[in-house]
């Protein structure tokens, strides 16, 4: 925040967010583009606001997808940065191997700033125009995705042929597949022990989200997560390698369009797994699905 202000942010307040932005309580924020909808989350608020207009820009975190999420429901631009990139002093952790600070913004333009405002330095030139090189990405999990995802690759890749760059297919390394599980794995694992303080003070106060989390009635053992780790570990430099030469891959954000007021707050399918990469991501508005609810599209980078 104080680097903000230092690069001329006027910070307005807090916005609402899923209880320890992991588990817990889901806030009622709305949808701005429907309020019958869920704006995402964890980060509900930022993206609400930032989507209504409220204000151009907010912060965000992403463990699971609560940057990218909030940000293709709500129709604005979303960016979570390479982990580690932006200093977490101050942020309640919940899962510290995956926690990362991220923004939500009323355009792209505004990403770069916020970036250059945190001394993340893009090593290519913005202003240099090329033809890029996008990989096309399904992930393993492709067949997750709704009609109205599907449809906003295919116009964005079109988008990006018509305009002179180069889209070509890729796969993932070997072992994609079980990236989520082990993300879901490191997330719980780690979780449970951020917020044992909290749940101890009263449990009885404690949401049940919150609850199953720290009495881990997922099972998640020790030798679960040394597994989750060293897996990641080994596909982290497979995928370094698999985007070396490109400028970005084009991925899904989300699987579909945002879900119903009490139907939670999205799926974090096509997130997950470039969390757990530490990977950059951005996704991009401009699309729209059922009932002309926003679905965006996302970039992810070396």
């Amino acid at each position: 925040v104080s680097l903000l202000r230092a690069a001329g942010a006027v910070l307005i307040g807090k916005t609402a967010t899923v209880e320890f932005a992991g588990v817990g309580a889901i806030p009622d924020t709305r949808n701005p583009f429907d309020l019958d909808y869920s704006p995402g989350g964890s980060s509900a608020g930022s993206g609400a606001a930032v989507g209504a207009g409220l204000v151009p820009l907010a912060l965000a975190t992403q463990t699971g997808g609560s940057t990218i999420r909030p940000g293709s429901f709500c129709g604005v631009a979303a960016f979570k940065p390479t982990w580690g990139r932006v200093s977490v002093e101050g942020l309640k952790p919940f899962a510290p191997g995956l926690d990362t600070v991220g923004w939500i913004a009323s355009d792209a333009t505004l990403l770069e700033a916020v970036a250059a405002a945190y001394g993340i330095e893009s090593e290519r030139d913005s202003g240099e125009e090329k033809r890029l090189r996008i990989g096309f990405y399904r992930t393993p999990y492709y067949d997750e995705a709704q009609p109205e995802t599907l449809s906003a690759l295919e116009q964005a890749r079109g988008l990006l042929e018509r305009a002179g760059h180069a889209v070509e297919d890729v796969s993932g390394p070997s072992g994609s597949e079980s990236l989520n599980k082990w993300q879901d794995i490191l997330m719980h694992g780690e979780g449970r022990f951020s917020l044992l303080a909290e749940y101890r003070r009263d449990p009885s106060l404690a949401h049940k989200g919150v609850s199953d989390l720290v009495e881990n009635r997922k099972g998640i053992s020790s030798a679960d997560m040394l597994e989750a780790y060293d897996h990641i570990a080994a596909l982290r430099p497979q995928y370094d390698k698999a985007l070396s030469g490109f400028d970005a891959w084009l991925t899904p954000a989300v699987p579909g369009i945002a879900p119903r007021i009490g139907d939670g707050n999205g799926l974090a399918t096509f997130n997950r797994l470039f969390t757990a990469l530490h990977v950059p991501c951005v996704t991009l508005p401009g699309f729209t699905g059922p009932n002309d609810l926003p679905v965006g599209i996302q970039l992810v980078a070396p």
